[in-house]
């Protein structure tokens, strides 16, 4: 997963595998302003979204983003109400799996 902002707008990119190997990737453009770490949660969020759409039990993910890996875990706390809303979203769709993890990973890495 992945998302970005930038003066031209804003959006994510996303790769969702299955267990026998198919990918499944997609691209969202938001229509709204955002910031990196805003864009990164909106990947985050429609990656849980669309995993529970297709009726995944357990769910991993791969993240560029140590500020979601580390908000998730618990290491880091959110430190503003955007960022606590976008921890709190993840965490409301998290429960709805048998199981997660969450995973970072560097940027060099997907």
């Amino acid at each position: 997963m992945d998302g970005a902002s930038s003066e031209e707008g804003s959006g994510v990119g996303l790769k969702l595998i299955n267990p026998d190997g198919q990918e499944f990737t997609y691209a969202i453009k938001m229509n709204f302003k955002s910031t990196n770490n805003e864009a990164e949660y909106e990947a985050f969020l429609a990656g849980l979204r669309i995993a529970k759409k297709s009726v995944v039990k357990f769910f991993e993910a791969w993240v560029d983003s140590m500020l979601i890996a580390s908000q998730v875990s618990g290491t880091y706390e959110a430190k503003n109400d955007t960022m606590a809303s976008y921890l709190s979203q993840a965490k409301d769709l998290m429960q709805q799996f048998t199981s997660y993890i969450v995973v970072h990973i560097k940027r060099s890495e997907n």
